[in-house]
């Protein structure tokens, strides 16, 4: 019975892509996960996640790995239709994934407080499927499966950050967090430049431009 696991990186960024990765093991393969020290990225320096990464490729029987752009969130988000939220696309992508690698039992992480909302979002995305989903929250430290989804998904993320930083300049790790990144986006806004690797949508955006004492409407009238 090969069961698959779900998880994402880059969800709070402002700065790069959400990367959305699934691994499918079988028992053999998350035995060999397990003894080589897979877990939860953010647990594992760069330098690990680095290394095991490509072991996990190996030993998994599939994997699939979706990059959500900046754009794309920002145009699904903007509709503002009901339900139409990030979590929503999220689950779309997630049903995609499922649906490609077939597995008798799939682990999610929750996006919502309450797991079961996810589960059953995902279970009307993935129709007719023959699938026993599980939704958890913090399921990357319930589930090898999932904690091997989530590193292939940071170290991906990762890359792409670091390929961005080569063009741009060092803008940090591209969360709020980051001073780097505020002045990064910040320095953005100054220039009137709104650029498709940013996530303007993102409430964030809102929040830094008046700390800053830019108006509200900045962030959508810039061209």
């Amino acid at each position: 019975m090969n069961k698959s696991g779900t998880d994402e990186a880059g969800r709070g960024s402002i700065v790069g892509p959400l990367v959305i990765g699934s691994v499918l093991l079988d028992r053999r393969g998350a035995d060999q996960l397990k003894k080589l020290g897979v877990k939860d990225s953010k647990k594992l320096s760069p330098s690990r996640r680095g290394k095991l990464a490509p072991v996990i490729e190996e030993i998994s029987v599939a994997h699939v790995i979706t990059y959500v752009t900046p754009w794309n969130i920002d145009s699904y988000v903007r509709r503002r239709r009901k339900y139409m939220t990030l979590n929503r696309l999220e689950a779309e992508v997630v049903a995609i994934h499922l649906r490609e690698l077939g597995p008798s039992v799939a682990y999610l992480d929750s996006p919502y407080p309450v797991p079961k909302v996810y589960k059953d979002m995902v279970r009307d995305l993935v129709g007719d499927m023959s699938v026993r989903i599980v939704s958890q929250n913090r399921a990357e430290d319930a589930h090898i499966e999932v904690a091997a989804a989530s590193v292939l998904a940071k170290v991906r993320r990762d890359e792409i950050i670091g390929e961005l930083g080569l063009k741009l300049g060092d803008f940090g790790s591209g969360y709020p967090s980051d001073p780097r990144t505020r002045r990064f986006v910040l320095g953005l806004l100054g220039k009137g430049e709104k650029q498709p690797f940013i996530r303007w949508s993102w409430k964030t955006i809102g929040r830094l431009l008046r700390t800053r004492g830019y108006p509200s409407s900045t962030s959508s009238s810039i061209t």
